[in-house]
């Protein structure tokens, strides 16, 4: 409870402190990204295992992109794609240099959005989701204000044919 209690408080002094900005570090992203997961980790253990790589050539603390952009679709794929599994899921995010931008790949090994929404139906417990939407709402305000709109692809993933082994978003970000 200590250690959950104590990453919890840290993660939720960085949100307060990135959300004071239009852009922050990747480093900064990174730091709350790191917590977050390992703090779903804890609460969700065993069931939970992630991987966080950053290219060698990608200088976190330079590089500025707007606050909270990827958490919303690591949570997704938390909560939609590996907490819906019978067994341990396994979640991926990584970070690469690809023709002047930044590519950020979020995927897990989890039921796939087919699948999750089927059992969301099926729940009697129904939890709003609002990362997709608030993720929509800062795109719109990126666009308003004309700075540069990341470039967003989800895809289903499957194997031999078949869909529902998980989900990979891929996000484009331009760097300065």
């Amino acid at each position: 409870a200590s250690a959950y209690l104590t990453k919890f408080s840290r993660l939720v002094r960085l949100i307060l402190e990135n959300s004071k900005s239009e852009r922050i570090s990747l480093e900064n992203e990174l730091d709350s990204l790191q917590l977050y997961l390992e703090m779903e980790a804890l609460r969700f253990e065993p069931k939970l295992d992630f991987d966080v790589k950053i290219h060698p050539e990608i200088e976190p603390e330079t590089i500025l992109l707007p606050p909270m952009l990827i958490q919303p679709f690591v949570e997704n794929a938390i909560w939609h794609g590996l907490m819906n599994m019978p067994d341990k899921g396994k979640l991926m995010l990584s970070f690469e240099k690809e023709n002047g931008s930044i590519r950020c790949v979020v995927e897990d090994n989890g039921v796939g959005r087919k699948r999750a929404a089927e059992i969301g139906e099926q729940n009697s417990i129904k939890r709003k989701s609002y990362g997709m939407t608030i993720s929509q709402r800062r795109m719109e305000l990126l666009q308003k204000e004309n700075l540069d709109i990341p470039e967003i692809r989800i895809e289903d993933l499957g194997h031999n044919g078949h869909a529902g082994s998980g989900t990979r978003v891929t996000i484009h970000f331009q760097v300065d």
